[in-house]
Order: C-alpha cells, then sequence, then structure tokens
C-alpha cells in the first residue's frame, strides 16, 4: 500500500515519472508517493497514478 504525500508543478528538470518514465512538462503536476512504512516511492504522472488505483500497478503495460 502507498499513499500521496505532496503534489507538486514540474519545472522541467525533474527526473522521470517513476511509473512510466516519461519526462515532466512545465507546469505538470507531480505525485509524491510513500510506501506504508515511510519510504519514497517516487514521483508519478496523474496516469499512473490513475493505473495504479485502478489496477494495483503503476507501470504501463509492455507494448507488443
Amino acid at each position: 500500500m502507498a499513499t500521496i504525500e505532496v503534489a507538486m508543478s514540474a519545472l522541467g528538470c525533474e527526473p522521470p515519472c517513476e511509473g512510466c518514465g516519461r519526462a515532466w512538462g512545465r507546469g505538470e503536476i507531480m505525485h509524491a508517493v510513500l510506501w506504508h512504512d515511510g519510504e519514497p516511492a517516487g514521483w508519478y504522472c496523474g496516469a499512473c497514478i490513475q493505473r495504479w488505483n485502478d489496477t494495483g500497478d503503476p507501470r504501463p503495460k509492455p507494448e507488443k
């Protein structure tokens, strides 16, 4: 289990999304996620947060 600790706007120079690996666009909302034990899980985009809520996994399915 994980929780969103904070959300902030990207400047466009941050490391990529932990879920999909996509670079952040300036002004895009980044979500800082923590595991249940307080360890950081990383920064995730809105699409990965939604996918995580829907499927339990923030990573997109690999394309075939």
